[in-house]
């Protein structure tokens, strides 16, 4: 390691070259550094090839701020990824890591035409069965590699996975959850299966079941389709005071507001439709108080991953735009959109059971 005092920082590198190359201040902001996120405990920059995640002090109490001084995040994250790397596991490169006081900073390389996985996911392959069977071979690859190293990672999501469609390969881009694996982790309910859940607003549920299978998940599918919505559902019934507050704040992650109109997001973090579509589609005429709580019960239905015609679009006289509808379920999509019902704790009976347009068999509210 090469280690070197600057502006009151110490900086550990594992190449003199990349300390070369963004020293003697890697922490200071230059005319091309891209801010690719930031909010009170965390920043993430984007530099000459590199990714700068600065960690911020968190003011939790004396014992947080003992450990961000004696064992900082960012030098945690950097052995944790240069650990699975020596264990063959793809992440994204370490580089050097800094601190200086309670503040440090992890440095990797930035992994050429990497996109995350869930928004590959959700924006490419919910349209496209060939694509997404593609993606899935791959991903199940992946996964199963990473079964195969005494690791577990208390954080495994599909934002945590970089991908690159060209090549069909995957990488961990945060290592700071990651963990050497213990026995009593085997009694998890689900473990790191959980990140199975994520898919379940696309899949049917032979495609659910198999995606089960070709994980090399012991248990009996469609018994494991069943804990993983109930295990979902849990969480988001735990977390739903939480997110109905920043639903309703404007949380960035959930929806936008472009000139009066108020746009829900999908799972990719994009606008269910664009400005120009509202005219075609169908509308819904209430008080901007019923409109909002039309909208927070969609919500609802989105955080539990039960596939749904949303109100795309709310404007602020209360009018809603509805996402259109091709036709009606078949018996066999019917009876699998009830079973996901019934392991949510929804009541079939409110719902109609409809082909959104994109193909997708949804249920629509009463």
């Amino acid at each position: 390691m090469y280690r070197v005092r600057s502006g009151g920082w110490v900086w550990y590198f594992l190449e003199v070259a990349d300390w070369n190359r963004l020293g003697p201040r890697p922490d200071n902001h230059t005319g091309n550094t891209e801010t690719v996120k930031i909010n009170r405990v965390r920043g993430v920059f984007r530099r000459d090839g590199y990714y700068l995640k600065t960690e911020m002090p968190r003011c939790t109490g004396s014992f947080s701020i003992w450990r961000e001084i004696l064992f900082p995040r960012a030098r945690r994250e950097f052995w944790r990824l240069w650990r699975l790397q020596r264990l063959g596991i793809p992440v994204t490169e370490p580089v050097g890591f800094g601190q200086s006081a309670f503040f440090s900073m992890l440095i990797t390389r930035e992994w050429a035409g990497g996109i995350p996985a869930g928004d590959y996911f959700h924006r490419v392959c919910r349209r496209d069965p060939e694509r997404r069977a593609a993606f899935l071979r791959q991903w199940c690859a992946f996964y199963r590699r990473l079964q195969q190293v005494p690791v577990y990672h208390a954080d495994f999501h599909n934002g945590n996975i970089l991908y690159r469609p060209e090549s069909g390969e995957f990488a961990l881009v945060d290592a700071m959850a990651v963990r050497r694996r213990m026995f009593w982790d085997r009694f998890r309910p689900v473990g790191m299966a959980r990140i199975l859940a994520e898919f379940r607003s696309v899949l049917s549920k032979a495609e659910f079941c198999g995606l089960i299978r070709d994980c090399g998940v012991t248990a009996e599918p469609e018994a494991f389709y069943a804990r993983l919505w109930h295990h979902a559902a849990d969480f988001a019934r735990r977390e739903w005071k939480k997110r109905r507050r920043q639903f309703l704040g404007g949380y960035p992650k959930f929806v936008q507001k472009k000139e009066g109109v108020i746009y829900p997001l999908d799972a990719a973090r994009d606008p269910l439709v664009q400005p120009e579509d509202l005219a075609s589609l169908e509308k819904k005429v209430m008080e901007p108080q019923q409109a909002e709580a039309y909208l927070v019960e969609d919500f609802r239905l989105f955080l539990l991953g039960i596939p749904a015609i949303r109100a795309a679009a709310c404007a602020d006289d209360g009018t809603l735009y509805l996402e259109p509808v091709s036709g009606a379920a078949g018996p066999a999509e019917k009876s699998e959109l009830q079973e996901i019902l019934r392991l949510t704790g929804m009541n079939p009976a409110d719902f109609d059971y409809v082909i959104h347009a994109d193909g997708r068999p949804c249920v629509r509210r009463k």
